[in-house]
């Protein structure tokens, strides 16, 4: 699970997706789920979650299932052909984890954003 600095403020600035994180209920009372609290930035397991000013970090199973509607090889298509023209060896940001990589391709497919390095952007 990536608690890097990075993705955290990936996941921070990605809005929609902290969003989805309050109507997650069911899904996210897994004790591995993990968030970062804003006020000191130390991660935290879902048991201990307490604020709902914090950051979600989603694992890569959840962000697999948000745009999972497409059966998964279709999925993995679609996924492939965003690869190759966003993280080919011309593209200028480089994804350090798969979580970072799969948080990107769930931004681009579900709200037409890519990440700058800084901030999401259409």
């Amino acid at each position: 699970m990536d608690t890097t600095k990075e993705y955290i403020k990936m996941c921070e600035k990605a809005k929609e997706i902290q969003k989805s994180f309050q109507s997650l209920h069911d899904t996210i009372n897994h004790p591995h789920n993990l968030y970062i609290d804003r006020n000191t930035y130390k991660v935290e397991s879902f048991n201990n979650y307490k604020h709902r000013n914090n950051i979600w970090l989603p694992r890569q199973d959840q962000l697999q299932e948000m745009v999972s509607s497409r059966n998964a090889y279709n999925l993995m298509l679609i996924f492939e052909l965003w690869y190759d023209k966003h993280c080919g060896d011309d593209s200028e940001y480089e994804y350090g984890s798969m979580e970072q990589l799969w948080l990107a391709f769930v931004m681009k497919e579900k709200y037409q954003k890519q990440w700058d390095g800084e901030k999401w952007t259409r």
